[in-house]
């Protein structure tokens, strides 16, 4: 089968699995490769395609090489996929849990304080209105 382009979903699983393997979190990969930790999460789970330059950056910081890459990806992306089943659970390098769990809580937060402030804006014009 030819394949005219690398499928994305499968390349972020190569990513996600070399940085696992690396027991690197997406922050420090994002450090050693001056990439957005948000882009590097993106092209993880596929939702936009990488660039040759980045795809170097990550494939050598993972030690490995973009052709390496490429080639897993397209092995990947040719097999059937496998029975919900036969996935195996992920896992998560130590401190990545608790770091997502508290990035989460930070951001909820951070919309809490901005509700009660818009809130606390629109009832006070409310009142000065009066």
């Amino acid at each position: 089968m030819k394949r005219s382009a690398i499928d994305r979903f499968a390349l972020g699983q190569i990513i996600f699995r070399h940085r696992l393997q690396a027991g690197l979190s997406q922050t420090e990969l994002a450090r050693r490769t001056q990439i957005n930790p948000t882009s590097i999460s993106k092209y993880e789970s596929g939702k936009i395609a990488i660039g040759r330059r980045n795809l170097e950056k990550l494939s050598a910081a993972l030690g490995s090489t973009a052709p390496q890459f490429i080639s897993e990806a397209w092995e990947l992306s040719g097999k059937s996929i496998a029975p919900q089943s036969a996935v195996p659970e992920p896992v998560f390098p130590e401190g990545e849990l608790g770091r997502i769990w508290d990035e989460s809580v930070e951001n909820a937060k951070n919309l809490h304080i901005r509700s009660c402030r818009a809130l606390f804006d629109a009832l006070l014009k409310a009142f000065q209105a009066r």
